[in-house]
């Protein structure tokens, strides 16, 4: 990742708008600290969620799930695992 402080990115603005085009990443810095990051859109829309809630996601998997193929995981994955008793005998 290249650096850049905020003093000489105004004279390499060029070469910055560059970089982001080649897709790479650019860190701002001031006084040898690190302020911020530069990403080119792609980038940045790439780290974007791609839903906006868990129940919106929930249907979107759903949609376009193999739902036949999820019940047979799920038979096989939990067969050995879950219990069919009631548990203790609870007396009151």
């Amino acid at each position: 990742m290249q650096q850049y402080s905020l003093e000489t990115m105004t004279a390499e603005l060029d070469l910055l708008f560059q970089r982001l085009q080649q897709l790479q990443t650019v860190e701002l810095v001031r006084h040898g600290e690190p302020i911020g990051i530069l990403l080119s859109t792609p980038e940045y829309q790439r780290l974007q969620p791609l839903t906006s809630s868990p129940a919106k996601a929930l249907r979107t998997f759903r949609a376009t799930a193999d739902q036949e193929a999820l019940q047979d995981l799920d038979t096989a994955m939990f067969s050995q695992e879950r219990h069919h008793d009631r548990g203790r005998e609870v007396v009151l």
